[in-house]
């Protein structure tokens, strides 16, 4: 059984993604690049709904974990720039920022599955690989060790035999170029 569960705590109105015990960060951050009132109230909900879609992925992982469920796989749909390149908050793909294509992207493996799984040792190893969610079922089904027709091994970031290619983010655009950019 796989589940599917979309957060929304980081889309949009931040402010109206997170409950009131959520609303912990409330002052300007130190070393801002655009010090302005829009900027450092939107910041401090980002954080908040940070915060509160950080609770509900570790309350996820503690269902699971009660549960026996094996595995957690977390990530993001887009990350968001707030105001970190850019004087703007949210997601443009005609005016993609690093902030914007780079996103969480977190496993999560009960115990009883790393004993049962030697792949899962090594994991450790890859934390700092680059890779591109576009190829996230060549990873996943790797370290379920599920096989399938067009599997290939140089796309799982979780396998030794991993290639790291040229991250696409549109036609034409690709995420190192736009990091050189900004």
């Amino acid at each position: 059984n796989v589940i599917f569960i979309q957060l929304i705590c980081t889309h949009g109105r931040y402010d109206k993604r997170y409950p009131k015990e959520f609303d912990i960060f409330n002052k300007a951050p130190k070393n801002l690049k655009f010090n302005h009132k829009k900027a450092i109230k939107t910041i401090n909900w980002y954080d908040n709904s940070m915060l509160y879609n950080d609770f509900i992925v570790r309350e996820i992982i503690e269902l699971a974990r009660n549960e026996n469920v094996d595995s957690v796989v977390y990530f993001s749909d887009h990350g968001d720039e707030v105001y970190d390149t850019i004087d703007f908050a949210g997601h443009n793909e005609y005016l993609g920022t690093q902030p914007m294509f780079e996103i969480p992207f977190i496993i999560w493996l009960s115990k009883d599955f790393k004993n049962q799984n030697l792949k899962t040792s090594e994991l450790k190893k890859y934390i700092k690989r680059e890779f591109s969610l576009e190829d996230f079922i060549h990873s996943y089904t790797d370290l379920l060790n599920i096989s399938f027709d067009k599997f290939d091994e140089t796309k799982s970031v979780i396998n030794p035999n991993f290639v790291k290619k040229n991250r696409r983010v549109k036609e034409g655009e690709y995420y190192d170029d736009i990091v050189k950019k900004n």
